[in-house]
């Protein structure tokens, strides 16, 4: 079976507040670590819209054509090594035999490759 891999990169944006709520207190009873005097709260991750949507269009297509499909998230460590060894800088991109894609990701651009 053929693979194709998909590198994206997800973003996070993390809470702070220098103190915690009644609220929070309450609810969560965490504190997750403090940074310069500031409580981190939580952690929100999200992927951009952009990599989403060559996200969909790529699992659509390996779907269409019987591919393995293998989703690097460069924010983890070793996708990131991974990703640096390939030669990928930029998000999102994709790698399918010997042909690489980093701008205008589609459908047929994806089937010319095959």
């Amino acid at each position: 079976m053929k693979k194709i891999e998909l590198f994206i990169h997800t973003k996070e944006h993390i809470q702070k507040d220098t103190e915690p709520t009644e609220h929070m207190k309450e609810a969560h009873r965490r504190t997750i670590w403090l940074e310069n005097e500031q409580l981190v709260t939580s952690i929100h991750s999200w992927l951009p819209a952009d990599e989403m949507k060559v996200k969909k269009i790529v699992e659509d297509f390996a779907k269409c054509q019987d591919l393995e499909l293998v989703i690097y998230d460069r924010y983890r460590f070793w996708d990131n090594m991974r990703a640096i060894f390939k030669g990928i800088k930029t998000t999102p991109a994709v790698i399918l035999g010997k042909h690489r894609f980093t701008a205008n990701i589609t459908h047929n651009r994806l089937k010319e490759a095959l």
